[in-house]
């Protein structure tokens, strides 16, 4: 009669760990849907915003310290009524948001923005409720 050997249960164990592994690194890397908000301006400019998000790694407190992701905005792709699209690059504020390119420029915090474009006078905007 042959006899079968068996895998020894450490190998179990390590299979089990590197699968469980895996699945958590697959779960917290998956990306989620950047947020889109529609604004409407006093001067009757309506903008679709999707607001460009990177989730970056934080680390508090050096070696064995404390690891959490961090949402960042990275930047915003404008929508205009005329279906231009434009990609801003976010700029550093102490809060809210800023996006711009130099000509174009949205900044804001909450429900409330302005919006800017070269010279021209600026239009005070409002997020719109989402349906």
């Amino acid at each position: 009669m042959t006899r079968i050997s068996r895998p020894p249960a450490q190998l179990y164990s390590l299979l089990l760990v590197t699968s469980a592994a895996l699945l958590a690194t697959a779960c917290a890397t998956t990306p989620k849907a950047n947020p889109i908000a529609q604004y409407q301006c006093d001067m009757g400019t309506q903008l679709s915003v999707e607001f460009n998000h990177k989730f970056v790694p934080i680390v508090r407190g050096g070696r064995g310290g404390t690891h959490r992701m961090e949402k960042r905005l990275t930047g915003a792709t404008v929508t205009l009524p005329d279906a231009t699209v434009l990609e801003l690059p976010s700029q550093t504020v102490t809060s809210g948001f800023k996006v711009t390119n130099g000509q174009y420029t949205l900044w804001g915090k909450g429900d409330n923005a302005t919006w800017a474009v070269g010279r021209k006078a600026i239009e005070q905007c409002t997020r719109m409720p989402t349906l």
